[in-house]
């Protein structure tokens, strides 16, 4: 759901969804893995984004919403530990707010975090 603020209208389901693009995040287990090696194999995949956290020995890969069967397929393949899979929305543009404006905005992401029935929210914010 969307809400307007100035203009205090809600919009309707999908209503700002051009605005993100549909991923996919596989977290995977990154403990004794070559990292020039691991990127070669997974961008054949279509890993669109790699990032290495190193603190968590994990690997994040992103890619497209329909490469998500191919990618799940290549880990198996490869036998890579998959912790954990979602499907996110990236903003395809951002936008910057003042602090008070933007201390505003978390806020009320806060409160709709905390709604049992909010499965997850996405924002543009920079």
């Amino acid at each position: 759901m969307y809400f307007n603020r100035a203009e205090g209208q809600l919009g309707t389901s999908g209503s700002v969804s051009f605005m993100f693009e549909r991923k996919v995040l596989f977290k995977v287990d990154s403990t004794g893995l070559d990292k020039d090696n691991t990127e070669l194999d997974l961008i054949d995949y279509g890993a669109e984004d790699l990032s290495w956290d190193d603190e968590n020995n994990e690997l994040i890969v992103q890619t497209a919403f329909t490469d998500f069967g191919k990618m799940q397929a290549g880990l198996e393949e490869k036998k890579y530990i998959v912790k954990e899979s979602s499907k996110v929305f990236i903003p395809t543009t951002t936008q910057e707010l003042t602090e008070e404006k933007e201390a505003d905005v978390m806020a009320l992401i806060e409160k709709m975090e905390d709604d049992d029935d909010i499965v997850a929210v996405y924002h543009n914010l920079a």
